[in-house]
């Protein structure tokens, strides 16, 4: 997914999102959305998770394998001065 897909996406009445095996990196465009189902099966490289905590809509979310932490225990990792 390029760049600008992404915008295009921004603000965009998503209540499905299913984005498989991208190279997607920024979750941001997700900001106030109204989306239910997100898929980012594949999306190894997707980062900005703390997003999701705002997404008030959501029921269903799969996330890639190589997921490992929550957005909080990324922040404490870096306030720490450890390697993710």
């Amino acid at each position: 997914m390029g760049r600008g897909a992404q915008f295009r996406l921004a603000g965009a009445p998503l209540e499905t999102c299913m984005i498989q095996n991208s190279l997607l990196q920024d979750l941001s465009f997700l900001k106030h959305s109204p989306v239910r189902d997100l898929v980012l099966f594949g999306c190894g490289e997707a980062r900005g998770y703390a997003v999701l905590a705002d997404l008030k809509s959501l029921d269903l979310l799969i996330l890639p394998q190589s997921f490992r932490e929550l957005p909080e225990a990324e922040q404490t990792r870096k306030e720490q001065g450890h390697a993710l």
